[in-house]
């Protein structure tokens, strides 16, 4: 919150001690009422929408989505387990709004290294090709929003693409997974 970027307001966090040390930590947080997951919102939410309004609808969330994430980066905001399910969706009349939750996986740095924001990109490129809504084209499309607003790295679109596209194969060779095609 203090370097500008949405999550739900805390509440209260609870402890769970053995011999006076730290076992288990639980953050509660203030929920967030209309709120789902990026998961649950692609799901049940895009998924139902007319075929014609879907693709208007999938490609302003795919530019929100890139933008909320190199936001994160600019600010030097790391998510170690960047999934569909850590990312919350607020539908609001006419756009979304983005928080960030699942924080104890979250690092604060004044600076997020390439192989970082590799990971990152992959792993939520990855949880878009398990939805198997999300084309090749709306994974460039992706990367090119998050390259309009990073806009300090020095990748062009093309490498960038092959590099998150090399981890990915890579990832999924190593859980013995196939890449998942859009339908």
């Amino acid at each position: 919150q203090k370097k500008g970027m949405l999550t739900p307001q805390p509440v209260a966090l609870l402890s769970r001690r053995t011999h006076g040390i730290p076992r288990e930590l639980v953050l509660l947080t203030e929920g967030i009422p209309s709120g789902l997951s990026l998961r649950q919102y692609v799901r049940q939410w895009l998924e139902a929408q007319p075929q014609r309004e879907r693709m208007a609808l999938k490609r302003h969330l795919i530019r929100r989505v890139a933008e909320f994430l190199a936001a994160l980066h600019l600010n030097g905001v790391y998510h170690g387990d960047l999934t569909a399910n850590n990312m919350f969706i607020e539908p609001l009349e006419h756009d979304v709004r983005i928080y960030l939750i699942d924080l104890d996986s979250v690092r604060s740095t004044r600076w997020i290294s390439r192989r970082r924001r590799l990971k990152n990109l992959d792993e939520l490129g990855r949880n878009f090709l398990e939805l198997r809504l999300f084309s090749t084209a709306d994974r460039v499309r992706f990367l090119a929003c998050y390259l309009a607003r990073y806009g300090s790295s020095t990748d062009s679109l093309r490498t960038l693409f092959y590099a998150v596209w090399q981890r990915t194969q890579e990832r999924l060779r190593k859980h013995r997974q196939q890449f998942a095609h859009s339908r």
